[in-house]
């Protein structure tokens, strides 16, 4: 895992508190998909503000915005899931002392902050067993999303042709407040769970999301 170590896409780092890496993690071999609106960044667990749109001229007089779009935000993130691991940062050149900074376990502020303020754990997985695992669980019952994070910092003020963050009130009358929630959330699911601000780029995140009904994690 460490020595002349070069594969840096191989391994997937997730930092925790003691206790819950022997109480859950390792006594039972799993582990916990959390609700997207229990992270720590405010970009994700605040609720999204959504304008609203059409393409046949509807009267948006008639519909309630504010209303609309904390029912949108409350229902992107409740059939969302979400497990956040590190990666190894490459290139890596397979001598420790020259990688060791760029090494998914080797981060003094996630160790800080996700494991118990540096006497956690960092638990180490095989990214494609892991991936392997998660499809056989999930796969049939779920939608599955992973991939790195993208780090961008966007305008405050959304562009007003931003159609992530847009209703599309023609479509929700089409189809119906579920099924429009379901096609919003997968035509938008990269922008909404796969992308960060860059002051958190240096985490160097790589996360499974399972979109699905299930009230619990």
């Amino acid at each position: 895992m460490i020595y002349n170590f070069r594969a840096a896409d191989q391994l997937l780092y997730h930092y925790t508190k003691s206790s819950i890496a022997i109480q859950d993690i390792l006594k039972d071999s799993s582990l916990r998909f959390g609700t997207y609106a229990n992270t720590n960044d405010p970009k994700e667990s605040k609720t999204w503000e959504f304008s609203l749109g059409t393409n046949h001229d509807v009267d948006l007089g008639n519909w309630n915005m504010k209303k609309l779009s904390a029912w949108l935000s409350g229902e992107l993130k409740g059939r969302a899931r979400v497990a956040c691991f590190s990666t190894d940062m490459g290139p890596l050149s397979g001598n420790h002392m020259k990688d060791i900074f760029r090494r998914g376990f080797c981060k003094p502020r996630m160790w800080a902050q996700y494991a118990e303020r540096h006497a956690g754990v960092c638990l180490v997985f095989d990214r494609q067993k892991l991936h392997e695992a998660i499809e056989k669980r999930f796969g049939v019952s779920h939608v599955v999303r992973s991939g790195a994070v993208n780090y961008i910092d966007r305008d405050v003020v959304p562009s007003l042709g931003d159609q992530a963050y847009m209703i599309n009130v023609d479509h929700l009358q089409s189809v119906g407040p579920q099924n429009y929630a379901r096609d919003h959330l997968l035509t938008y699911c990269q922008r909404f769970f796969f992308e960060k601000l860059k002051d958190w780029r240096d985490e160097s995140e790589y996360r499974w999301v399972i979109i699905g009904n299930a009230p619990d994690d």
